[in-house]
């Protein structure tokens, strides 16, 4: 899975939850996979900021110009 498709499903799951297409014996199963989702793409997030934050520390300002 990558990031954009998580998103993707979790808008899906929001607006099938806002227009209320989610069956009452759906809801803990859609809440679930949101919750997951959620989870997945907050560590992701997390992995990329401390990647990032490594190879800043790295560089020194001017180094890229």
């Amino acid at each position: 899975m990558d990031y954009r498709t998580a998103i993707e499903e979790l808008e899906n799951i929001l607006e099938d939850l806002r227009n209320q297409q989610v069956g009452v014996d759906e809801l803990e199963t859609s809440v679930a996979r949101a919750a997951e989702l959620i989870d997945w793409c907050r560590t992701r997030l997390r992995t990329v900021a401390d990647k990032t934050d490594r190879l800043d520390t790295g560089i020194e300002p001017g180094q890229l110009l």
